[in-house]
């Protein structure tokens, strides 16, 4: 076997164990986490949400009044987001070559545990975020009041940056109508305050431009998921072709193998 197969296939390894540890962190979360949970804080005071307490508020009543269309509408947000989250890991192992997604993660989430110390908002009367029945591999379903800013909403965009980065136009696309399949569902059942979608979407935003300005100082620090046979590497279209085009200049550039 070459040196060049050698380094794909302990690339690929890598890959698969952290595809692995991943899916078995989620997996032995879900399993073992409390389905309802409440904070203990004191909380000021419910935000005065007009898009909340106005616009969605019919759709709110309805599912009020008719919890298995509720645990429906759960459901369809939670199943979407696994779906997502279960395609982004699989296309991981076969482009990721970097340790980007993962900075934008503890970026993202590490920002939002920051604000929540100091966005403390109670819950409304009608709170309609629960189990619906089936667990979800990405999101909990503990009664928790960490409003701001949503992580729902926030990831979901993140993994839809990701398949864009790596040239599958079809799961970016997929990946922003369940950001918005997120921003309304969580909305809806009043898990979050409009504002919190909103926030959690332009924070996700941000993150990646910052992270990917930087991510290659880690990736040289710790190169265990960067194919060292590619010498000069680009974030634009699929890493099969020859040919890419730069996510930062949109110039075109060659892949150079040793």
């Amino acid at each position: 076997m070459t040196e060049s197969k050698l380094e794909k296939s302990k690339l690929l390894t890598n890959k698969l164990i952290l595809f692995l540890l991943t899916l078995s962190v989620f997996i032995f979360y879900r399993i073992f986490s409390p389905d309802k949970l409440t904070m203990d804080k004191d909380f000021p005071y419910a935000f005065d949400d007009k898009v909340l307490l106005n616009i969605l508020a019919p759709i709110t009543k309805y599912l009020a009044e008719n919890l298995q269309m509720r645990d429906f509408v759960l459901l369809t947000g939670f199943l979407n987001l696994d779906i997502l989250l279960l395609a982004f890991l699989s296309y991981y192992i076969k482009f990721g070559n970097s340790f980007k997604p993962f900075i934008c993660f503890l970026f993202f989430y590490g920002l939002r545990a920051i604000f929540q110390n100091f966005f403390l908002l109670d819950y409304y009367p009608i709170y309609l975020f629960t189990y619906p029945g089936f667990r979800s591999l990405s999101v909990p379903t503990s009664r928790a009041a960490d409003f701001f800013f949503s992580g729902h909403t926030g990831c979901a965009f993140l993994l839809a940056l990701n398949f864009r980065s790596w040239g599958e136009y079809k799961l970016f696309y997929y990946g922003c109508i369940v950001t918005f399949m997120q921003m309304f569902v969580m909305t809806v059942v009043r898990a979050h305050y409009s504002i919190d979608v909103i926030f959690g979407f332009i924070v996700a935003h941000y993150v990646w431009i910052i992270v990917n300005d930087y991510c290659d100082i880690i990736d040289k620090v710790f190169p265990w998921f960067v194919n060292k046979t590619i010498k000069e590497l680009s974030t634009g279209d699929n890493f099969l072709n020859k040919t890419v085009r730069s996510e930062k200049s949109g110039r075109q550039m060659k892949i150079i193998y040793e």
